[in-house]
């Protein structure tokens, strides 16, 4: 099956705590510019991106998941239900700042990378992706929220 990853854009912790524990996640709960993914998980997939627009080479390690996710989940309390992280404004900012001459080129290159490939993902579906994804960051940094990103089994 695999796990959901879904991104949202949200003010403030509060509002996207709710969105914890909801099943059906962000859409379910109201909120929009939602990116639903199955898989794209934030802590290697949307950090292997990251790393990549700053043009840093990729490696997995402890600076690199407190960059794409600084904090503890924001909710809910029970580990046994989907849970709410808030993205880094880093990690917003850096994908935000892509100029949309690129974004189908960076997308490419994504599609590339070893965990879509192993997963045998179409590369038009990962441009279209990386291209929602890097719509919602700036969306998010040019009315001041942040990124969430909710999961579930």
């Amino acid at each position: 099956m695999g796990v959901m990853y879904d991104y949202f854009r949200s003010a403030d912790d509060d509002r996207a705590k709710r969105v914890g524990g909801v099943v059906g996640g962000p859409v379910a709960a109201g909120h929009r510019g939602v990116v639903e993914t199955k898989g794209v998980d934030a802590q290697v997939r949307i950090g292997r991106l990251h790393l990549h627009v700053l043009d840093r080479p990729w490696q997995y390690d402890d600076s690199l998941a407190t960059q794409v996710l600084p904090e503890v989940p924001i909710g809910p309390d029970n580990w046994e239900e989907p849970t709410v992280h808030r993205l880094s404004d880093q990690l917003r900012d850096s994908l935000a700042g892509v100029p949309d001459d690129r974004r189908e080129e960076l997308g490419r290159w994504w599609a590339g990378t070893e965990e879509f490939v192993l997963d045998r993902v179409e590369a038009a579906h990962v441009v279209a992706l990386c291209d929602a994804l890097l719509r919602l960051c700036r969306d998010a940094r040019d009315r001041d929220e942040h990124v969430f990103v909710w999961s579930s089994l």
